[in-house]
């Protein structure tokens, strides 16, 4: 048998409320031939007093949908240009500046942007070709500085895993 819709079986409640078949008959009706793909009891009551006071549309309520999202184009573009001219700026700030909730600031920062906050600096996860290159050129010059015979200097260099150094703050 070929799927109904919703509307389909509307129209089947419909009918059989306008012959005067209470909705348990339709129930029972309903499943006897359609089986699994009948609607629920619940629809078919909430339906059938629809019927009866005179609701007369087979369609569903209008509804509002998915809520809307405070993360527009706009607002992203607002949070991306407060960040860029001042990378310690805070999230109670981004919420005062751009009028949105600290969630949809902090949706922004990590999801849309690819920010992540780091020494109260705000900075991008994945560094970019440049970024690389430029710690890539420091490195080398830290090896040079270091590797001379005379110089003890080096054992007072600390390392570690995803630390962040930034040229401004040597």
């Amino acid at each position: 048998m070929e799927n109904l819709n919703n509307r389909d079986f509307r129209a089947i409640m419909f009918y059989n409320c306008k012959r005067g078949i209470n909705a348990m008959e339709c129930i029972t009706e309903m499943f006897s031939v359609f089986g699994e793909q009948s609607p629920n009891k619940t629809s078919i009551y909430k339906w059938y007093s629809r019927f009866h006071l005179g609701y007369m549309c087979l369609d569903d309520d209008v509804r509002t949908g998915r809520p809307i999202t405070a993360a527009t184009d706009e607002t992203i573009t607002k949070v991306e240009e407060l960040v860029r001219e001042d990378r310690q700026i805070t999230i109670r700030q981004l919420v005062d500046d751009a009028s949105v909730s600290s969630g949809t600031i902090e949706t922004i920062l990590h999801q849309h942007l690819g920010l992540r906050k780091v020494c109260s600096k705000l900075v991008p996860h994945l560094l970019t070709l440049e970024q690389k290159n430029r710690r890539i050129q420091f490195c080398r010059s830290m090896l040079l500085k270091y590797s001379k015979a005379d110089s003890r200097r080096h054992s007072e260099v600390i390392t570690g895993d995803k630390t962040w150094v930034y040229s401004y703050d040597m």
